[in-house]
């Protein structure tokens, strides 16, 4: 699932073609995507001016002029890019929409489906709906925001998953901070002493940074448009269940924390102790 690195690289790569471009007319797309309440694309979507790509969480916003603009969710297996309108669309092409004055298409595609695309109208400064609801951003939030975030009695991992608590965090890069800070994925956020929470903090930051770098982690289906991301290489425990932890060698465990697969080594991280 692309999560923040994923969707910053996306989102980087596609601002370099489309800002200072315009859409000149839609030539598919699903109503099914769709996330407003409408299943009509917009009048202002066409023969407006990109002037803005950027990523808010997991999620891609393409600004078209001063309040108008799109959000794509990724989901599970999306994938946003910019192909040739000569070239076949891949398999699952939900949306795609020719740019002015050339021969390329913007294009959507989501095998399965959990993703959509939703457009948006916005009055001075608020956040669009689809944004406004997203949680403090990990690579420039504060300790003492983080600290707030934390101060509930919920497992530290399922927690950092809550997009409306942080967002752009999910399965990999939480196994992986939470690995370097040295934290079990079961201790509950609020138990956590304030030299750990700022160890988090700058876990998360750091290891953010270090996927961007590496355009991401392709596990199963996510490409950019250069290729497969490569910070799967670094990975110290996700998807390692039962190799040598890096560290010590004991076997990395896998075990279930809200719904998802979660890595970590038991010596490291040590297990919080029950009441």
């Amino acid at each position: 699932m692309p999560e923040l690195p994923e969707a910053e690289t996306i989102a980087t790569q596609i601002a370099q073609r489309l800002i200072g471009q315009k859409l000149d007319r839609v030539v598919h797309i699903r109503n099914d995507i769709i996330k407003n309440n409408t299943k009509r694309c917009p009048r202002w979507l066409t023969n407006s001016a990109i002037n803005r790509v950027y990523r808010r969480g997991k999620r891609i916003v393409i600004s078209l002029g001063d309040d108008h603009g799109i959000i794509v969710y990724l989901g599970m297996s999306g994938q946003l890019d910019v192909q040739p309108a000569s070239e076949p669309p891949r398999p699952h092409t939900h949306f795609r929409a020719t740019i002015c004055d050339s021969d390329q298409e913007l294009r959507f595609s989501d095998t399965r489906r959990f993703g959509g695309i939703r457009f948006f109208t916005t009055q001075g400064n608020a956040e669009p709906e689809g944004l406004a609801e997203l949680g403090i951003e990990p690579l420039i939030m504060k300790p003492r925001e983080f600290k707030l975030a934390l101060n509930c009695r919920r497992q530290i991992k399922a927690l950092l998953m809550d997009q409306h608590a942080i967002a752009g965090l999910g399965n990999i890069y939480c196994d992986e901070a939470l690995f370097r800070a040295r934290i079990h994925p079961l201790e509950l956020a609020d138990t956590i002493d304030e030299k750990r929470v700022n160890d988090l903090c700058r876990a998360i930051k750091s290891i953010l940074k270090a996927a961007i770098r590496a355009k991401g982690s392709t596990i199963q289906s996510y490409q950019h448009a250069e290729g497969a991301g490569g910070f799967q290489n670094s990975h110290r425990v996700y998807g390692r269940a039962e190799q040598p932890c890096t560290a010590c060698d004991t076997p990395i465990e896998k075990i279930v924390v809200g719904g998802r697969s979660t890595h970590y080594c038991p010596v490291c991280q040590v297990a919080p102790t029950k009441p």
